[in-house]
């Protein structure tokens, strides 16, 4: 709830022309919880609420795409990466902006609702972000 509270006061207070620059630094941030020492709570806590929360957006929500932008070099661990990524990804290619990919966590699901295929867009889009 917290995370969806300051992604909404997000997308309210930025100009629509500056989301993707200032999601791509806040994604940063919160990507960087991942890199945490793996024995901690954080980074196992961190990486089941980003990808629940993430799961619930689109490739039209900027944190979406930022978070592609960024994974790469933001997250260090692969353990956590390949989930984290996994999640980004099935919420980018979820169709519609009303879809919301099923599942989430460790049980990540790779349909949006109503049953529709994810892939649908090229992946010459994906690298167009």
């Amino acid at each position: 709830m917290l995370l969806t509270n300051a992604y909404l006061f997000f997308l309210s207070a930025t100009r629509p022309d500056d989301q993707l620059k200032e999601a791509t630094s806040l994604s940063r941030e919160m990507l960087s919880l991942l890199n945490a020492n793996a024995s901690s709570a954080l980074p196992h806590a961190a990486k089941a609420v980003l990808e629940r929360w993430v799961l619930g957006h689109t490739s039209q929500s900027p944190i979406v795409r930022a978070m592609l932008r960024t994974a790469g070099g933001a997250v260090t661990r692969p353990e956590a990466l390949a989930p984290m990524l996994e999640a980004v990804l099935l919420a980018y290619f979820c169709d519609e902006e009303d879809d919301v990919v099923v599942g989430g966590g460790s049980d990540v699901s790779g349909e949006c609702d109503r049953n529709k295929k994810v892939g649908a867009k090229s992946l010459f889009g994906l690298f167009l972000v």
